[in-house]
C-alpha cells in the first residue's frame, strides 16, 4: 500500500487582516487590506513590493508590534490576533524571532551574550541551560567559535549568523525578516543571500522576509506574495511569478517586459488567443479566462523570451526590427529594438553580438506572451 505524506503543519495563518492608520488632515488609510495566507513548516514566503505597499506594516502586525484593525492571525495554531474578540498577544509570548535591518546586534556585548539576551529577558532559564542553549543554536548557525568576538570584530556573514542565532534561541520554529539585506553591497549581499538560503534549508525554520529587491525575492522564497495598496495582487512560487504574471503591474514589478498593445480577434479553447497590434497580429496566452474577443489587452514578454534571426522565420509569431544600441554585460548582452515607433528590449546569452542598425527578425512564441488587461 502505498504512503501517503502528511500535511505540513500550518505555521502563520492569516486571515482578513485590516490595519488602518490616520493620515494628516484626519483621513484614514488602509495600509494592509483584506490580507490573507497561510505559512506552512520550513516554507520561506517573500513579501514583496514598493515602498509603501504595506509589506512591513504586515510583517509587523504578525510580530504584534502593529495591533490590526480586522481580521485575526494563529500562530502554531494560537489565535495572537482578534480585533472582534479583543485578543492580542504581545510579540514576547508569541515565540518567534525578527531579524531587522541592521540585525540590532548590541555592540558591547560578545555572541554569546547577545544571542542569550532573549532567554534572560525570559527570567526563567537558569545559567547552565543559557550556556547549553547558546552554544548548540550557535553551532547550528556554524559560528561556534565567535562566542567571545564583540559584533564590531566581524564579517556581514558571521553577523548574519548572530542575530539568526538570536532569533532561534528561544527554541522558535519561526522568523520574521525586515529587509536585513538592504544596507550591504551588492557583492556582499549576493554571498549573504546564498548563506541565507543555506541557513535556512539546513535548520527548517519558516520564514516572512520582506523585500523591495526582486533578485532578492526569487533566489530565496519557495513563494512570493506580491503586493500594492495594502493588497496581496498575486502569490505563488518564483517561478509562477515570472512566467505567469497575473497583472501587468506584476509583470512589470518582477522582472524586465516588454509591451504591445492591441485587441484581441479570437479566443481558442486551448486558452490561447489571436491579437491584432500596430506591429501585427500574435498569438498569446490568456492570463484570465474571461478576456474575450474585441477586448483591449497587451500582450507582455521577456526580452529573453525572443529569439532573433537574420533570415525570415517560419513561425507566424513574428516582427521586423532594427537594433539601436548594444550592452555586452558579460553573463548576456541587452539590446534595444525598434519596430516604427514601438521600442523593445532583448537579451541574448550568445557572444556573438548582433550589429547596431542590424534588421533582424524576433519571433517569440505564443506561450511566452502573456495576454493581460491594460
Amino acid at each position: 500500500m502505498d504512503s501517503v505524506a502528511a500535511p505540513r503543519r500550518v505555521v502563520v495563518s492569516v486571515r482578513d487582516i485590516v490595519k488602518r492608520f490616520q493620515r494628516a488632515g484626519g483621513s484614514v488609510t488602509n495600509a494592509v487590506d483584506n490580507v490573507g495566507f497561510d505559512l506552512l513548516a520550513g516554507e520561506f514566503l517573500v513579501l514583496l513590493g514598493p515602498s509603501g505597499c504595506g509589506k512591513t506594516t504586515l510583517l509587523r502586525t504578525i510580530a504584534g508590534l502593529e495591533r490590526p484593525d480586522g481580521g485575526t492571525i494563529e500562530i502554531d495554531g494560537r489565535l495572537c490576533d482578534s480585533s472582534e474578540n479583543g485578543v492580542h498577544v504581545p510579540t514576547e509570548r508569541r515565540r518567534l524571532g525578527m531579524i531587522f535591518q541592521s540585525y540590532a546586534l548590541w555592540p558591547h556585548m560578545t555572541v554569546f551574550d547577545n544571542v542569550a539576551y532573549p532567554l534572560r529577558s525570559q527570567r526563567k532559564h537558569n545559567k547552565r541551560d543559557i550556556a547549553d542553549r547558546v552554544e548548540r543554536v550557535l553551532t547550528m548557525v556554524g559560528i561556534p567559535e565567535l562566542t567571545k568576538q564583540y559584533p564590531g570584530q566581524m564579517s556581514g556573514g558571521q553577523q548574519q549568523r548572530v542575530a539568526l542565532a538570536r532569533a532561534l534561541v528561544a527554541g522558535s520554529d519561526l522568523v520574521l525578516f525586515d529587509e536585513p539585506l538592504s544596507n550591504v553591497d551588492a557583492r556582499v549581499r549576493e554571498q549573504l543571500r546564498f548563506e541565507l538560503a543555506t541557513m535556512q534549508r539546513d535548520l527548517g525554520f519558516a520564514a516572512v522576509y520582506v523585500t523591495h529587491d526582486q533578485s532578492e525575492a526569487m533566489g530565496l522564497a519557495h513563494r512570493i506574495a506580491v503586493m500594492e495598496s495594502g493588497k496581496i495582487v498575486q502569490i505563488g512560487s518564483p517561478r509562477e511569478i515570472y512566467d505567469e504574471a497575473a497583472s501587468r503591474y506584476v509583470a512589470n514589478f518582477v522582472g524586465t517586459s516588454n509591451e504591445i498593445r492591441g485587441r484581441v480577434q479570437s479566443v481558442e479553447p486551448d486558452g490561447t488567443a489571436s491579437v491584432t497590434t500596430v506591429i501585427g497580429t500574435f498569438v498569446g496566452t490568456l492570463s484570465k479566462p474571461d478576456i474575450a474577443a474585441g477586448d483591449e489587452v497587451i500582450l507582455v514578454w521577456r526580452p529573453e523570451d525572443g529569439e532573433p534571426s537574420i533570415e525570415e522565420p517560419a513561425s507566424s509569431n513574428r516582427f521586423r526590427a532594427v537594433v539601436e544600441a548594444a550592452l555586452f554585460l558579460g553573463s548576456h548582452t541587452e539590446y534595444s529594438i525598434r519596430v516604427g515607433e514601438s521600442r523593445f528590449r532583448l537579451w541574448r546569452a550568445s557572444r556573438r553580438q548582433l550589429s547596431t542598425d542590424a534588421e533582424i527578425w524576433v519571433t517569440v512564441d505564443a506561450a511566452s506572451m502573456r495576454i493581460l488587461r491594460p
